[in-house]
């Protein structure tokens, strides 16, 4: 039987579905599972996954996989269900659910090659254990430089590295585009030999973007800091979660949307008469310092 799953989203979707599809193949593990999204790569060397294609790369998938073959269809977005835009469920297990799967701790999972740990062994060489930040998320056609519904404050990130850049090599995640602090080292680009700098960090501090899910793909723990969204809805268990403070400012809900807030938000509708407001650095400053 042939499985199509058709993924609608970015890198960090992409990289949880991961563990969806291992899910599939636990059920149908004589399927042949073609997998069509954003992001073709992040299943590369995946064993559950059989073909990886792009959406654009779909001429001629009905002549060779669906016509005149047992077909099954996943074609289903977790994004547009009731559970989720209620904050329900967690995401994979919504997904699951979408799939006629029964969820049984699947974890996302990325795979690299002997030659490209190899390779990108050598772009990370240092004395000092490496801390690894990502600071700043979303589309490079997101248009602003700091989104306060994910993006670290700066002051934030600013005492991070002021307090820690003694004692690890801090390696910066982001697009050229984004805002450079100094004191860092820029990651490769390529979120494949970002993939390797995870396994070979200490320590990785992040936001609800695609490093939190590579993270726990390269079974890395990480300390997460969670704006506008929730760790019970995009989170694991397993990371150190630091929630935002309560708001500090009332802000007008007269949008169309949904839910209070989206994943990228104006800087006027900041709910906080401060940005030092957001977060407790305390409780990042201690995380970092832990053993666990």
């Amino acid at each position: 039987m042939n499985i199509i799953l058709n993924i609608q989203g970015g890198l960090g979707k992409c990289i949880l579905s991961t563990a969806l599809t291992r899910g599939i193949k636990k059920k149908y593990p004589n399927s042949y599972l073609i997998v069509v999204s954003g992001y073709p790569d992040v299943y590369l060397n995946n064993p559950t996954v059989n073909k990886s294609i792009r959406h654009n790369e779909q001429n001629g998938i009905y002549e060779k996989y669906i016509k005149n073959n047992d077909s099954k269809f996943f074609i289903i977005d977790p994004y547009l269900t009731n559970k989720f835009q209620n904050d329900e469920s967690h995401l994979i297990n919504i997904w699951f659910e979408l799939c006629g799967l029964k969820y049984k701790k699947e974890k996302p999972e990325f795979y690299l090659s002997k030659v490209e740990k190899q390779f990108y062994n050598t772009a990370y060489k240092t004395n000092k254990p490496i801390l690894t930040i990502q600071t700043n998320g979303g589309a490079s056609n997101q248009t602003m430089y700091y989104n306060w519904a994910r993006d670290m404050p700066e002051n934030i990130v600013s005492k991070l590295i002021n307090d820690f850049k003694k004692d690890y090599e801090i390696v910066h995640v982001k697009r050229k585009d984004q805002i450079t602090y100094s004191d860092t080292k820029h990651a490769l680009d390529g979120y494949r030999s970002i993939a390797y700098l995870l396994s070979i960090s200490n320590k990785v501090v992040c936001i609800d973007s695609f490093v939190q899910h590579l993270s726990k793909a390269m079974g890395k723990k990480a300390i997460v800091l969670w704006s506008a969204t929730n760790p019970e809805m995009f989170g694991y268990n397993s990371n150190i979660n630091i929630k935002a403070n309560s708001h500090t400012k009332k802000i007008a809900n007269n949008h169309s949307n949904y839910k209070e807030f989206q994943l990228v938000e104006p800087i006027e509708r900041c709910p906080y008469n401060d940005l030092s407001e957001i977060f407790d650095y305390k409780l990042l400053y201690n995380a970092i310092k832990s053993n666990n």
